[in-house]
């Protein structure tokens, strides 16, 4: 790393890579043709990608390749392929990985390999920093929804990548569904059709569009939070954008301060929605937080006017020239050299070369890389160096520094370990019921004798005293920040009072907390591949699928431990930190109470999303038709799938979900 604090900068293609490394990056991220959380971006083939990162060694800067997908059994013999090409044409500084199995995978193959564990990992806190290490992390990229305190804390434990710039995501990091459940364009491969900036119908239209990042006004905080990378947005955004992000970032590290006026002024040229936010890390979450990309922020970014200047390496020179002997040039960028050797030159007949005219040929460095700084020359007289000897030297000369100062920057490898095929075996499980109730009332009909589990929010204390301890499994939230530690260990300690001995954790971190609990999984992101089955099955008692798996990826993944799947209800679209409600303008919601307060999002479509109201002031936005598998019972038993999960939200009746109007199959 160039400083003590690293500027990582978005590559989409290579003209944005190279605007980036001339803006002044010290890193770059990219992601190849497949496996990356930007799909419709360029992105780099496997000969662009080689390219891209020779680029990038040549001027010092390191490259981490995004392969922030999550993965399925089918796709895991593909992506090992993959990475065993980058391992041997190209050593990437760092993989930034989001699948836990990859991961693991990873880290056994090559254990010399760098792993940083994405912002989709959801890590909030320092809780799960051991079980991230233990699979070769390195790095967290923390949430972005994390507070100074929270960035801080975490970055006692392990190194932080922190975002500074750019868009952010209404849904809590690496949880959305909604592109997917809706479109069927999955952002966890790469394929999010940004259904949060679209309008829908209420006062506020754009309820779910967040204003971008930027902490650009606030820095000298940002440089005191303990975060050692901070990294720009963009990977979607085009080379003007990202040469001038990256180069108001470099000054601001490099002089650490807060920018000016102007540079808030001229990042917003750049892109802005309505301006830019920074509630998250001040802990200021609110409707201020909320914006779109308006006519008039778009006829700002047009009408900026930004040259993307070329970065050049000063290199030194030394020709020696002398009778009988091959004319020898020597390149030098710090304590890297190259030297080259030429023909005999011949005695001079009317002009003898001196050593001006051999420096005339040997600074026409011209389209590459590099530009002359200093030459020197030693020169017989009255002899003659053929300029296009000199310049042929030139050009050897300057290809062997490059491969030179590549080969310097380029990291070492051990090799790798032989892959060994691991396959385990799957428990078989009896079939049973559960109740999973989000709604502020108790739909009629409900019998919790019918069922094995009702699973309610934890912070729904009103709803879950209602049922039986046995029969409880109670939700922590998704997200829990520094702020949040003392009422989530209070609501514990009531259920333990009240006899819960089962609860759910929607996050790895979270384990921490439920110390004589029995702990189930209901993680977001899910497992999706053996691998990551492998590794969390020691932790939990049974673990819930994916509502993105297909019946054929259900089939194919082991099930070292008993497995759940939704199989009616709306599936939560995504969480949001943000109170969508509010954003609404629909004067519904009442901040102070602690009640359950809900809502409904219509698109433009006239679907309808309900919005529940969850811990903290946070919601939950649902999917507008419900999931429907009651009828496929005998595959969901050859897939090996035993909890039957039926979800409620807004339905009145336990009647209402066995014959729904309109529903959905998901991906089953």
């Amino acid at each position: 790393m160039l400083n003590k604090f690293e500027l990582l900068s978005p590559a989409g293609d290579m003209e944005c890579l190279k605007a980036a490394v001339w803006g002044g990056c010290d890193a770059v991220y990219l992601g190849g043709s497949k496996f990356n959380a930007r799909g419709n971006a360029s992105n780099f083939d496997n000969d662009n990608i080689k390219k891209a990162v020779n680029f990038c060694r040549l001027f010092g800067v390191a490259v981490y390749i995004t392969l922030n997908t999550l993965v399925y059994d089918k796709n895991v013999s593909e992506i090992l392929d993959y990475v065993s090409f980058l391992e041997d044409e190209v050593k990437p500084d760092a993989y930034i990985v989001q699948d836990i199995g990859l991961m693991a995978l990873i880290h056994e193959r090559y254990p010399d390999a760098v792993i940083h564990a994405s912002t989709q990992c959801s890590v909030h806190s320092a809780h799960s920093v051991e079980l991230y290490r233990s699979l070769g992390v390195s790095r967290i990229v923390g949430a972005r929804e994390m507070t100074f305190e929270d960035i801080k804390a975490l970055s006692e434990k392990i190194e932080v990548e922190m975002f500074v710039h750019g868009a952010l995501c209404v849904s809590q990091s690496g949880g959305c569904l909604f592109s997917s459940m809706v479109a069927k364009n999955s952002g966890n491969q790469g394929r999010c059709a940004q259904p949060c900036r679209l309008p829908f119908k209420a006062k506020n239209e754009y309820a779910l569009s967040l204003r971008d990042l930027s902490l650009s006004s606030c820095f000298t905080k940002v440089l005191s939070s303990g975060a050692s990378s901070f990294k720009i947005e963009g990977r979607m955004k085009d080379p003007k954008y990202v040469f001038g992000v990256t180069s108001v970032f470099r000054r601001l590290i490099d002089e650490k301060r807060n920018a000016t006026k102007e540079e808030i002024r001229f990042l917003g040229d750049l892109f802005t929605r309505s301006g830019f936010t920074k509630g998250y890390f001040q802990g200021d979450i609110s409707k201020a937080m909320f914006g779109r990309r308006t006519e008039e922020d778009k006829a700002r970014t047009a009408s900026i006017e930004l040259e993307i200047v070329p970065k050049k390496l000063f290199c030194d020179a030394h020709c020696v020239i002398t009778r009988n002997a091959p004319m020898m040039l020597t390149l030098s960028y710090g304590d890297i050299s190259a030297t080259v050797f030429g023909s005999v030159p011949n005695e001079a007949i009317s002009s003898p070369s001196d050593s001006e005219s051999v420096k005339k040929q040997i600074a026409k460095m011209g389209a590459t890389d590099f530009v002359l700084e200093k030459f020197t020359c030693d020169i017989e007289p009255k002899l003659n160096a053929s300029p296009s000897e000199l310049n042929k030297m030139r050009r050897e000369a300057l290809e062997k520094l490059s491969l030179a100062i590549i080969d310097k920057n380029t990291p070492k490898r051990s090799g790798r370990v032989p892959a060994i095929i691991k396959k385990g075996a799957s428990v078989k499980t009896e079939s049973y019921d559960v109740y999973r109730i989000y709604s502020p009332f108790i739909p009629k009909g409900i019998d919790e004798n019918d069922v094995r589990y009702v699973d309610i929010p934890i912070q729904n204390t009103a709803i879950w005293k209602q049922f039986s301890a046995s029969k409880l499994r109670l939700i922590l939230p998704r997200v829990i920040l520094l702020a949040d530690e003392d009422e989530v260990r209070s609501l514990l300690a009531e259920a333990k009072e009240y006899g819960v001995s089962d609860i759910i954790i929607q996050n790895l971190s979270h384990l921490s907390y439920c110390g004589g609990f029995e702990v189930h999984a209901s993680l977001s992101p899910a497992p999706t591949n053996s691998t990551s089955m492998r590794i969390i099955a020691p932790l939990f008692k049974t673990v819930e699928f994916s509502p993105e798996m297909t019946e054929n990826a259900i089939s194919r993944i082991e099930k070292p431990i008993p497995t759940e799947a939704i199989i009616y209800g709306r599936v939560p679209l995504m969480h949001t930190m943000t109170c969508v409600i509010e954003s609404m303008s629909c004067g519904e919601c009442k901040r102070a109470g602690n009640g359950i307060c809900t809502a409904r999002l219509i698109d433009r479509t006239g679907a309808s999303f309900p919005i529940i109201r969850e811990f903290g002031h946070r919601t939950v936005v649902f999917n507008s038709h419900p999931t429907y598998l009651c009828d496929k019972a005998e595959r969901l038993d050859k897939c090996g799938v035993g909890g039957r999960i039926f979800v409620f939200t807004d339905e009145k009746a336990l009647a209402n979900c066995h014959s729904p109007n309109i529903f959905t199959r998901g991906y089953f």
